[in-house]
């Protein structure tokens, strides 16, 4: 199923009962009550989804674009700007608690580890919490094995992967995975979704190393954004053609797997939706044996030309 949002989308969001979804210009998160926006006006925004209203904005919060957030508590969240500059913010008292200038570049991701009270951010130059300097550019993070191991994806395709608290260099390497590696959210513990620039989206297993199947394809334009049920049941992508687009996500694995070395066969990957019974089936109609039939075979008013 897909939604035409009219306008580029460059984020979203599930609400945390899977039935609301949060789109556009902004990137958000959303609690049962209210919806936190930060977009390229450099602003941060809180809004009461009850009333449709705003509570309050904090005009000017970063010099450039904002273009990551993360929810840290019920008070606390931290933003990220396209100059690399990473701020915790107090939402009662609406001012700026701490400020980060680890990254001289763009914010690509921002992960937060709650049980440790960890903020991870990748962005150029490709910092990990304080890693050495990466020779491929890191795009998305996902924390996987239990709290263990975190794994980023690069945009040559190869993710790396590092041991929780050992930072100085990558543990071990995920090659074959087709380039920019955009979007990565886990579903358990060993395995997690990807978003590429080809417009496919995969399931993966980290340690062993694989890829497993292709679970969608949104469309020929990079997977700019992703996001996962709380279940693990659905995944609704967006990308480039201003269309939120949703795929159930099928756990089992096939007898003969759709990616080898991260190629796939578009005519064997479907795109499903977690809405199938309100997709139109636009395909020809087919007799009892599955065959196709040519509804103009009988009609009388078909004729031959001269």
């Amino acid at each position: 199923m897909s939604f035409d949002n009219g306008s580029q989308p460059t984020s979203i969001r599930l609400s945390s009962d899977d039935q609301k979804v949060f789109v556009g210009d902004a990137e958000g998160y959303v609690s049962i009550k209210e919806l936190i926006s930060v977009s390229v006006d450099r602003g941060i925004k809180l809004f009461d989804l009850e009333k449709n209203a705003p509570v309050f904005s904090i005009k000017k919060a970063h010099r450039d674009a904002i273009n990551k957030i993360n929810l840290l508590s019920e008070n606390l969240i931290a933003t990220g700007d396209d100059s690399g500059i990473i701020k915790i913010w107090d939402l009662r008292s609406k001012k700026k608690v701490m400020r980060y200038e680890e990254h001289s570049d763009f914010i690509s991701d921002l992960v937060y580890v709650k049980h440790k009270k960890h903020l991870i951010s990748a962005g150029k130059p490709d910092v990990l919490a304080r890693s050495d300097n990466m020779e491929d550019e890191l795009l998305s993070l996902a924390v996987m094995h239990n709290n263990k191991k975190v794994v980023c994806g690069t945009q040559e395709g190869v993710l790396q992967i590092y041991s929780y608290g050992y930072w100085g260099d990558m543990s071990d390497r995920f090659p074959h995975h087709p380039p920019s590696i955009q979007c990565l959210k886990a579903v358990d513990h060993s395995r997690a979704l990807t978003g590429a620039a080809d417009g496919v989206i995969r399931l993966i297993e980290v340690l062993p190393n694989r890829i497993i199947k292709a679970i969608g394809i949104h469309g020929d334009d990079p997977i700019e954004g992703m996001a996962v049920s709380s279940d693990a049941s659905f995944v609704a992508t967006i990308s480039h053609d201003s269309f939120v687009k949703f795929h159930d996500i099928d756990l089992q694995e096939q007898n003969e797997p759709l990616l080898k070395k991260g190629k796939y066969d578009r005519h064997r990957v479907e795109m499903t939706s977690f809405f199938s019974d309100l997709v139109e089936n636009n395909e020809s109609d087919k007799d009892n044996e599955g065959n196709e039939v040519d509804s103009n075979a009988d009609s009388d008013d078909s004729f031959d030309e001269d």
